[in-house]
């Protein structure tokens, strides 16, 4: 038996839509521990993982854990139709070859029923990475956004530079250059650099986040040198995600 129940349906959206950003497949594990998504682009550019906790959960009823592959676009399409007011209820049917999502508004009553083809009854485990940051920092989702929207106007690659008591991201692009240095309360809420750093990454790939972000209490962005960039977020629900970029080496 399956029957995962989760009150804020509004706000899986947002998670969603990311994870559909990222991969058109997507595994899905279903536990006692709660939920756990996961997914990595074709190209290995970007990578993320969402943690979904069994108290993030009105209801959760797993006979034994289950693994599942899933056309995460599919999922998408379908979780895009949750109202403010919905609740997402998911269930594996009889014949265990679908997902039954059912999304139902918690002041009317009225539900409305999806069916989700599974691609494989069978997932990869989680390939989360093992990474020695070495600037830390976080920041209002808001400032993300901003940061994300500033650099689309000047090109596509945002280069992060840290030192002392500062980060700075630069973007420049057919003679046009861009610049915004954040400080610990300017508008930082924490900052810890152990050596200063540089890396570059793609805008796009970044723009991953806006989902999340526009729910998140938080985000903290840690990196080092040429290496990959982890994006975490917490999210109100005591839901975790975790993206992954890849740098852009030159």
């Amino acid at each position: 038996m399956l029957r995962l129940v989760y009150g804020r349906a509004s706000n899986f959206k947002y998670i969603v839509q990311a994870l559909a950003k990222v991969s058109d497949e997507g595994y899905l594990i279903f536990s006692e521990e709660g939920l756990k998504a996961w997914l990595m682009s074709p190209d290995k550019v970007s990578m993320a993982i969402v943690d979904v906790p069994p108290h993030s959960f009105e209801e959760l009823s797993v006979e034994e854990p289950l693994g599942v592959t899933v056309k995460v676009d599919e999922l998408n399409r379908i979780i895009r139709r949750a109202a403010a007011n919905d609740s997402l209820t998911i269930e594996l049917d009889s014949e265990g070859e679908s997902l039954i999502i059912t999304l139902t508004d918690k002041k009317t009553g009225i539900s409305r029923t999806f069916n989700l083809p599974l691609v494989s009854m069978k997932a990869e485990e989680p390939r989360e990475l093992r990474l020695e940051p070495t600037t830390k920092l976080e920041m209002d989702p808001e400032d993300l956004k901003t940061l994300l929207q500033d650099a689309k106007i000047i090109g596509d690659t945002i280069t992060f530079e840290s030192q002392e008591d500062a980060v700075k991201f630069k973007v420049s692009g057919e003679g046009k250059e861009y610049e915004w240095e954040l400080k610990p309360g300017d508008p930082l809420l924490s900052l810890e650099i152990e050596e200063p750093s540089t890396a570059s990454y793609s805008r796009s790939s970044l723009e991953i986040a806006v989902q999340p972000a526009t729910i998140a209490e938080s985000v903290k962005l840690e990196y080092s040198t040429n290496y990959p960039l982890q994006i975490s977020f917490n999210l109100p629900g005591g839901e975790k995600m975790i993206i992954y970029v890849a740098p852009i080496l030159e």
